[in-house]
Parts: C-alpha cells; sequence; structure tokens
C-alpha cells in the first residue's frame, strides 16, 4: 500500500531528511541511473508538508555537500511550491545562502491559488541570483486546448521560464484535464488517445528541443502570440491563434 512521507517530514531533522534522500540517490545509482536534478520537497508550505523556507537551505546546504563528497552530479530544484507568492519568498532564503545557492539549479513554482501573474516574483528572484526559473505543476480544466497553450506561452514569453511541467500527463481515462487518455476495459489496457491539450503541449514539447535558446519575437496582431527559438543554427516558431477566425500571418526573420 502507498506510503505518505508528508506527516514524517514536517517532524524530522534536516539531518534525518538527509539521509533519507541520500539513500534514494544512492539506491537510483545502484540500478544505473544518476539523477540530474532533485526537488527538496514538493509544496513545502502545505501544513501536511510543513517545510520552512529555512529548513530547505539548511538542507541543501548539508544536502549539496554529500553529494558532492560522493560524486554525484546531481543539482537540487527549490522550493517547489504551491504558488508563485510563497515559492518566491522561500527560495529568496535559500538563495541569499552564497552556500547553498552553489546547488541550486533551478527556483520552481507551481501555479495554484493565485493568479498566474505573480509568477513574476519568482522571475524576479531568479534573475537577482542568475538562476534558471520552472514552473513545475499546473494543469488546465478549461476544454479548449488553446486554455493551456497560452498558459505555457505565458511563462515562456512573459515569464522567462526554461521549463514547463504538466501535472496529468496520462491518469486513466477518467480526466479531461490530461495529455493522454489511458483507456482500459476490465483492468487491461486497450489503448490511448492524445488529448487535444496533449497536442497543444506537442507543439512546444516536439519541436523546442532542450538546449534552444529562446529569441526576441514581436506580433502585429494581438490574437497571434508567437515564440521563437534557436538551437544548431535552426529556428522553430510557435505560433498560437487564440481567436475563432482563421489567421494569415507572415514571419520576418532577422
Amino acid at each position: 500500500s502507498p506510503v505518505n512521507l508528508e506527516p514524517w517530514m514536517s517532524k524530522t531533522s534536516v539531518s534525518e531528511y538527509v539521509d533519507w534522500a541520500m539513500a534514494i540517490m544512492r539506491y537510483w545509482r545502484s540500478q544505473g541511473v544518476e539523477l540530474t536534478w532533485y526537488s527538496v520537497a514538493n509544496e513545502p508550505s502545505l501544513v501536511q508538508v510543513g517545510l520552512s523556507g529555512e529548513f530547505i537551505r539548511d538542507a541543501v546546504k548539508m544536502l549539496g555537500a554529500r553529494l558532492k563528497a560522493e560524486g554525484f552530479s546531481t543539482r537540487l530544484v527549490i522550493p517547489d511550491d504551491v504558488s508563485p507568492s510563497s515559492a518566491a519568498a522561500d527560495a529568496r532564503i535559500i538563495l541569499s545562502d552564497p552556500e547553498a545557492r552553489q546547488y541550486v539549479a533551478a527556483v520552481a513554482s507551481h501555479l495554484y491559488r493565485e493568479p498566474r501573474s505573480l509568477m513574476s516574483n519568482v522571475t524576479s528572484v531568479g534573475a537577482e541570483f542568475g538562476v534558471p526559473v520552472w514552473m513545475t505543476e499546473f494543469y488546465s480544466t478549461d476544454p479548449s486546448p488553446i486554455a493551456w497553450a497560452d498558459i505555457v506561452h505565458d511563462m515562456i514569453a512573459n515569464y522567462n521560464v526554461s521549463a514547463v511541467d504538466y501535472l496529468w500527463g496520462f491518469f486513466g481515462d477518467w480526466d479531461p484535464a490530461q495529455l493522454i487518455s489511458v483507456h482500459q476495459a476490465s483492468g487491461r489496457f486497450t489503448g490511448a488517445t492524445i488529448t487535444p491539450a496533449g497536442y497543444a503541449m506537442a507543439q512546444y514539447a516536439r519541436f523546442v528541443l532542450p538546449g534552444a535558446k529562446r529569441v526576441e519575437t514581436s506580433s502585429q496582431n494581438s490574437d497571434v502570440e508567437v515564440t521563437a527559438f534557436v538551437r544548431d543554427g535552426k529556428i522553430v516558431i510557435v505560433a498560437l491563434n487564440k481567436s475563432q477566425a482563421a489567421q494569415s500571418v507572415k514571419f520576418a526573420v532577422q
């Protein structure tokens, strides 16, 4: 049966937490996988988790040093909190400590409870300390795939987010908010269907590959949002038509 670790985390010491995390890292390495990134906590400000920015800061320092001593290249992601305001506040506590900052790969936030415009708080902290910003959890209950595509565009173009994660990648076939519906009958797999939101996500995930650099864009049509990326000498343009009418678009590349 599943084990809920959140009540344990709220009562543990930093050293106990780090011992637990290192056990996870060592296990995966024994299986031939070294984690590229490790998130110290998921939504730490929730009451049932109850981890403060100071706790995460101290855990980052101790865990980062232990990883380095054992030859891991794994870097840490913080604070992965439930909303941008709390994520920005904890990130500032952690990154203000130079010892902790050296082990941090990204500042991450989810998009719950608050307007997504408050992601600007996280962007500001990332820019101040020179750390990439990620949006690591959200899902859209709007049946229109354009609604999710607009969020992805907004995160990338307006808040300088360099990684966007979706919560319900696949989760059976009961939730319309997922990217892939996995079908079953009497517990047996019968097939899978990519949802409209999945196709919208794929316009970014399939063509904007890791290592791509976003370049400046502008649009003279308020119904058309555009982002552009360069990688290996090739340009990828993702254009989003937010209106109900077809659009005729010309692209000028400098």
